[in-house]
């Protein structure tokens, strides 16, 4: 049987590849070559590999120049991972047939599965060739320019590829992810939607989606997608490794850690993987198994940029600052251009070791219009900070209104007014009047609350350096009971609507939900734990239902500086885009604010002000008012929390390790002019005691 230029057709390496246990199917007397073609297409579209090959091979028998036969042995041979021989029957094909596209195309599709990038888009461009259109040579070329990093070009194909085939989700997915590659995450998440919408069960829109809206600080929505995505591909670590990420932006980093175990399992080698991992532990203040994950990581890929700048990052919040500072600098010294993550870790690392001279003068030359865009917005806020610090108050604002312009922002005017006002219309006072006395009697739980950025971190660290304190940091156990409580109370109501329906039974589950949690963080039956989520503010009225004897200190700052410091921070955690612009900022604080006044009215626990500039400029006198509010002690340790090895993993982890300071106060003074619409935005809000 010879093919094109008398050529053989090559063998398949199998043996019975389909499982079959009989021989395979006398195909000689099955009726005509199309007859003979349709049958092995049938046997192949069913897993009977060996019986469609043979059927395949009897029409080349009886003619030795049948392409479609040729094709169907080259797909065959896809199927079973051979690559090579696909590529030798797919040329035979296409020389029979130079001008079908299809056969080009599966050519290309073959030499690309060999990694022989070049051949395989000179075949795809040939296809073009022929029809200008053709939907799946645009695809391959994209995904080629994908696999080349050259996303711009894969960008500018892959639109012309949706275009040919408005119906194929694989077209629509790899725009997506080209699309999230150059920072356009507004048209890379409607364009990923439209992948999803097209197959629901599509993995890579999925993929695309769900890395699409972390990229756009949205990770409680992508949580839900990449849940779907492992359900669908549980063995494919990068999905896990995305679920990861999604779960510990979420602030499920127990989970969080589950999953990129999981993703590790199945690729031990992934250095995306290990350095997650290291990630995820330090983020729990895991120093020493986040130096073992990112140094197994290196070990695979010595030198790589951003596992070494995993690795600056982890020794930094574990305060080895100046080891980590002498990680990266080389890389900025000795590069001309430096990676995004990479420029970050410097200059923050300058700025802990008094560099900050000299990392300004590299400022101007690294960030140039490249990075301007969704996926760097974290670099204007460093540089902000950096700025800030040497006293370049007018351009440090300049940083921070570009970082804050292109950073993501999602925040509900309305929406946030519904759930302030339906707290307020359900934590009525003849509401705790009637449920008085169904919750727990435990006096552990300290509750401190207030404002993102109003000195919630060093309350806690201060009060936390007391031996009768474990400090438990910003813990969303409330809010998770919060939005389990109408399952919880079998009730279709929502929260907090429901409320009012909460039995004893209800109260004391979900009461000792929450105290079990502490119980893990603190199982040394220490006398109180802290719990610093600042916005529990919102949560109060169901605290004082679950907690009645438990403490709540609120903590104030002004308002101007507490704000602009919201607006100075690149927030890492959810919940919180209200912060990246001043009229948002202003209306969200106007509405803590009235409802922190609405508690002091209607709570039936007492709460204890704390504030700030107080604490700062005569810590003793607050310190022993605010142990007194908590039946604690005075003991000394608490004028010195640097000493009391207390971790701290939010924003606010490198202040609190300094002693207490005065800096921060009246610091908006420096951006008055900067300010007008946070000031009018605020108005009396602004009134501070």
């Amino acid at each position: 049987m010879a093919g094109p230029a008398g050529r053989q057709a090559p063998w398949m390496r199998h043996s019975r590849v389909d499982g079959q246990t009989g021989g395979t199917t006398d195909m000689t007397n099955a009726g005509t070559d199309n007859e003979r073609l349709e049958l092995a297409d049938l046997h192949q579209g069913a897993g009977r590999l060996q019986e469609a090959e043979a059927g395949y091979r009897a029409v080349l028998a009886d003619d030795p120049e049948n392409a479609d036969a040729y094709n169907g042995l080259g797909l065959l041979a896809m199927r079973i991972g051979q690559h090579d021989v696909a590529g030798q029957l797919f040329g035979m094909a296409v020389e029979l047939a130079p001008g079908d596209t299809v056969f080009l195309c599966n050519q290309g599709t073959a030499l690309y599965g060999e990694s022989r990038l070049d051949e395989a888009r000179a075949v795809f461009e040939q296809a073009l060739a022929h029809d200008e259109h053709c939907a799946k040579a645009l695809l391959n070329i994209g995904i080629i320019h994908k696999a080349r990093r050259e996303y711009a070009q894969a960008t500018e194909v892959l639109n012309r590829a949706v275009v040919a085939a408005p119906r194929d989700p694989d077209a629509f997915a790899n725009l997506a992810e080209a699309l999230l590659e150059i920072g356009q995450h507004d048209s890379a998440e409607n364009i990923a939607r439209a992948a999803v919408n097209l197959d629901n069960r599509h993995v890579l829109g999925l993929f695309a989606l769900a890395s699409t809206l972390v990229a756009l600080a949205r990770p409680q929505e992508a949580l839900a997608w990449a849940k779907r995505l492992v359900r669908y591909a549980p063995g494919e670590a990068r999905f896990h490794r995305l679920l990861a990420e999604c779960l510990a932006h979420s602030g499920g980093h127990e989970q969080a850690y589950r999953e990129a175990r999981k993703a590790i399992a199945l690729a031990p080698e992934d250095t995306a993987g290990l350095g997650l991992m290291a990630e995820i532990l330090a983020g729990q203040g895991e120093w020493d198994q986040a130096q073992d994950a990112i140094e197994r990581a290196l070990a695979l890929k010595p030198g790589d940029d951003q596992l070494v700048s995993i690795k600056a990052r982890v020794l930094e919040r574990s305060g080895r600052k100046a080891e980590a500072f002498e990680l990266v600098r080389p890389l900025i010294e000795n590069n001309a251009t430096v990676a995004p993550g990479t420029l970050g870790a410097y200059l923050t690392l300058a700025r802990r070791m008094g560099e900050q001279k000299q990392a300004a003068e590299i400022v101007d030359r690294a960030m140039s219009g490249r990075l301007a865009s969704r996926s760097h917005y974290g670099l204007y806020f460093t540089a902000g900070q950096l700025y800030d610090d040497i006293g370049d108050y007018d351009r440090a604002f300049d940083f921070f209104r570009r970082g804050n312009e292109i950073k993501p922002r999602t925040y509900d005017r309305a929406f946030a007014e519904k759930q302030f006002d339906a707290v307020t219309t359900t934590f009525t006072k003849a509401l705790f009047e009637r449920l008085s006395g169904i919750g727990s009697d435990s006096r552990r739980p300290i509750f401190i609350v207030g404002m993102p950025r109003s000195g919630t971190s060093l309350t806690e660290q201060v009060i936390a350096s007391h031996p009768g304190v474990t400090a438990a940091g910003e813990l969303r156990e409330i809010q998770s009971i919060a939005n389990a409580l109408p399952d919880l109370m079998d009730v279709t109501t929502p929260y907090p609507e429901c409320v009012p329906e909460l039995t004893r039974e209800s109260a004391a589950k979900a009461a000792g939900q929450y105290l079990d949690f502490l119980a893990e963080l603190a199982p040394d039956e220490t006398l109180r734990v802290t719990d610093k989520m600042p916005q529990n503010f919102m949560h109060l009225g169901l605290i004082a239902l679950l907690f009645p004897n438990a403490r709540i200190i609120h903590c104030n700052r002004n308002p101007l500086d507490t704000c602009l410091s919201c607006y100075f921070q690149n927030f890492a955690a959810s919940g919180l885009q209200f912060a990246y612009d001043q009229d948002n900022l202003a209306h969200y604080y106007r509405h803590y604010r009235r409802l922190m006044a609405y508690w002091r009215e209607a709570l039936p626990l007492s709460i204890h002000e704390l504030h700030y500039e107080r604490l700062v400029s005569d810590p003793e006198l607050e310190i022993r008012r605010m142990l007194e509010f908590c039946d604690l002690p005075w003991d000394d340790a608490c004028l010195d929390h640097t000493r009391s090895g207390v971790r701290t993993l939010t924003a606010s982890y490198d202040q609190v390790r300094q002693p207490i300071y005065t800096k921060s106060k009246q610091r908006w003074r420096h951006y008055k002019k900067h300010l007008k619409p946070l000031i009018n935005g605020l108005g009396e809000a602004l009134a501070f005691e």
